[in-house]
């Protein structure tokens, strides 16, 4: 019998939306097949290499007639009039829970028959397979796996969750749609953080025995010993510019600093792109020089990672999981700065590997945290980033945790 993985994404391998995703799928090869499925397409393939044994698939084009015969489809499930009672019962916030329930319950259905017309075009099905459907986030794939699991019983389902598609307070109403009816249906639950892991143990107890920790990691690209403290002082950022990720009060803290030389890079885009580029033009100083390179690569990143020695790495969120991104800074011993916020004190300590900052930080404390380091002598500049190093090694290295998720799936 052959064994099958099922792998279920937002949008990857089109687009750099998920390109952490690339770090896992080199340790599959042990899987007779492996079957990518995204969600949606948004961008161009990645230029990568699959192994032999990967499937790249993409997803049925959702248009207004097929969302209207999706949408007869999800009044006729009892699951959906199940969940929707709750909500007129809960009184609070109807309107919006009820579109989103519809929408998600769309989105999942349309999902699940893009996974079932991949099976068959690989003649894939529970008579001669054995499948794991494996979604990466706790959400829309998480729903039609836990669906076609009921068509194809010799098939388990597991899931990671993140952020977004964990913490129901971040979400308005309160609300992730089809939350217990996925619990109830999957197999396990990964959680990225400690963090996230309680959570869940917390707010859903009765399904405690189905939740575990399985952290992300990064591949190892050298770690050089020859960074030296100087001016400029070189700050490296990266996230989607978006009002979440508060890229926007690094600027105002570094609008404070008047006395060093300071070169700051930030990788990302978003909509908040041309904001954010005028309001560094405004307010920033001239001994503070920004470069914002936009959506690059994953690979695109890490040769500007390998080619140019930054001092620090800064995370000023609002709320995250555990960043990727802060992942990669530490693999090549760069000390963080970072807001404490969802699980990124699992990973930033505080004093060791870098600093934390308290969610609702002003200005002063990043200043401070900067200066502090700035004005490190050398050896105690390179502890830390020795620190930083070794701890990315025995906690976050790609080798490491996917060797070990992969002996589970």
């Amino acid at each position: 019998m052959k064994n099958i993985l099922i792998l279920l994404t937002n949008s990857f391998p089109f687009g750099n939306g998920e390109s952490f995703v690339k770090n896992e799928i080199s340790y599959y090869s042990k899987f007779d097949s492996v079957l990518i499925i995204p969600k949606m397409e948004e961008g161009d393939l990645i230029n990568t290499k699959f192994q032999s044994n990967t499937k790249i698939f993409s997803p049925i084009v959702l248009d207004k007639n097929r969302k209207l015969v999706l949408l007869i489809l999800v009044f006729s499930k009892i699951y959906f009039w199940k969940e929707f009672i709750e909500i007129i019962f809960s009184k609070t916030s109807i309107f919006y829970k009820s579109r989103q329930l519809i929408l998600f319950c769309i989105n999942g259905l349309h999902y699940s028959k893009s996974i079932q017309k991949a099976l068959e075009k690989m003649k894939i099905n529970s008579n001669n397979s054995s499948m794991t459907f494996y979604s990466y986030w706790l959400m829309e794939g998480a729903f039609a796996a836990t669906l076609l699991n009921k068509t194809h019983p010799n098939s388990k389902v597991i899931s990671r969750v993140h952020r977004y598609d964990l913490y129901t307070n971040r979400q308005v109403g309160n609300y992730i749609p089809m939350r217990e009816f996925i619990l109830k249906n999957i197999d396990e639950v990964f959680s990225i953080s400690t963090d996230g892991l309680n959570y869940l143990k917390n707010k859903y107890p009765s399904f405690e025995n189905k939740f575990s920790l399985s952290k992300l990691g990064t591949d190892d690209f050298g770690f050089s010993t020859s960074v030296k403290l100087h001016q400029p002082l070189k700050l490296v950022s990266c996230s989607w510019l978006k009002s979440i990720k508060r890229v926007d009060r690094i600027i105002s803290a570094l609008s404070l600093i008047k006395d060093v030389e300071i070169e700051w890079t930030h990788f990302g885009s978003g909509a908040l792109f041309d904001y954010i580029k005028q309001k560094a033009v405004l307010e920033l100083s001239s001994n503070i020089k920004t470069i914002f390179l936009g959506s690059l690569t994953n690979e695109e990143i890490i040769e500007d990672y390998i080619s140019n020695d930054y001092h620090v790495f800064l995370n000023v969120s609002e709320s995250e999981g555990i960043p990727v991104s802060i992942m990669e800074a530490l693999s090549f011993g760069i000390p963080i700065i970072a807001t404490n916020v969802g699980g990124v004190n699992e990973i930033v300590k505080d004093g060791m590997n870098g600093f934390l900052l308290e969610k609702d930080f002003n200005d002063n404390d990043l200043v401070d945290k900067l200066l502090l380091i700035f004005n490190f002598n050398e050896e105690e500049y390179q502890n830390m980033r020795e620190r930083a190093r070794k701890f990315w090694e025995n906690n976050y290295s790609a080798q490491m945790n996917y060797s070990e998720f992969k002996e589970f799936l």
